[in-house]
């Protein structure tokens, strides 16, 4: 959460722009494969509907799997049909920009914005983190982890890479079919768990969004 906080990700801005809305949405996906986060799920995005206008939920459960050997290395959900975080090119996101209505060239931008924002700001949430009670313990190790695949992500975004092949290891085949959870939560205040991109726009209406919105998301 440090690290997240570090570059903005930690709590969504609230504004009634829904360009920025959907970017912090997609940056937030983007941070947690730059992480290595393999647990990033469903419910990891959610929507909290109260008494004023529904906004986008604090971000939470933001672990890197990297750092141990016995974790599966394959995300939750997959970018353009691929889970391995370092498996993923460009044309993966690319293939999610479509399916989410996003433009694809804004996309592949912002991965690499993102991951430049995370590596600049890494030593400084290290030192954050040192001075904290609980100590270093295992820090180093995550650090240099998270470093590396957040450099690998940002590098890949703009490369096409090895074409993907017919039959995938059974560790790399995609997740079944997420079925919508209902909401939870009082009458209050609803947590509402979304899809992330690209599932939760499925399939992609781009009449439901304004026409210039693919121009703004592409500066």
């Amino acid at each position: 959460m440090v690290l997240a906080r570090r570059i903005g990700l930690d709590v969504a801005p609230i504004t009634a722009d829904v360009a920025g809305k959907r970017n912090y949405l997609l940056d937030a996906v983007i941070f947690s494969i730059a992480i290595g986060n393999v647990d990033s799920h469903a419910k990891t995005y959610s929507i909290l509907l109260g008494q004023g206008a529904p906004r986008l939920a604090p971000l939470y459960d933001l672990m890197s799997g990297l750092a141990w050997s016995n974790i599966p290395q394959n995300h939750a959900q997959a970018i353009g049909g691929q889970r391995r975080g370092r498996h993923i090119y460009g044309r993966h996101w690319r293939r999610m920009a479509e399916a989410a209505c996003l433009a694809a060239r804004g996309t592949i931008r912002r991965v690499e914005q993102v991951t430049t924002r995370l590596l600049r700001e890494l030593p400084a949430a290290v030192e954050e983190v040192t001075a904290m009670p609980a100590g270093p313990a295992m820090l180093e190790v995550f650090a240099r982890v998270i470093e590396e695949r957040a450099t690998e992500v940002g590098s890949h975004a703009g490369q096409e890479g090895t074409p993907d092949i017919a039959a995938a290891p059974a560790d790399d085949a995609p997740p079944p079919g997420l079925a919508l959870i209902p909401p939870t939560g009082t009458a209050e205040t609803v947590l509402l768990p979304l899809q992330a991109f690209p599932l939760f726009i499925m399939p992609c209406n781009r009449a439901a969004f304004p026409a210039d919105l693919e121009q703004r998301a592409d500066r």
